[in-house]
C-alpha cells in the first residue's frame, strides 16, 4: 500500500499511531521509552525511515531499468 501511493505527514503519523498501539497493547505498556526499545529489539523501523527506504530501493531499481529512460523522454515531450 505504502509503495502504491504517496504518503503525507498526516497519513505517515496515523500509520506511526496504529504501529506503536499494537505494540503498546502486545507488551501491555504505556510507556513510549519501552515501546520504542521493543520496537527496536523486533527491528520494526519507525514509518517515516520505513517509507523513506522504501522509496529509495524503488528509485534506485526503477533508475537501472530501461523504462526510466522511456518514461522520461515521454515527460520531457508532455504539456502539463
Amino acid at each position: 500500500m505504502v509503495t502504491a501511493c504517496p504518503v503525507n505527514r498526516k497519513v505517515t503519523k496515523s500509520l506511526q499511531y496504529v504501529i506503536k498501539s499494537c505494540f503498546s497493547k502486545i507488551f501491555q505498556t504505556k510507556s513510549d521509552d519501552v515501546i520504542v526499545e521493543c520496537m527496536n529489539m523486533f527491528s520494526c523501523l519507525p514509518v517515516a525511515d520505513a517509507i523513506s527506504r522504501r522509496k529509495k530501493h524503488f528509485l534506485c531499481r526503477f533508475r537501472q531499468s530501461d523504462n526510466f529512460y522511456v518514461i522520461c523522454a515521454v515527460l520531457l515531450h508532455f504539456e502539463f
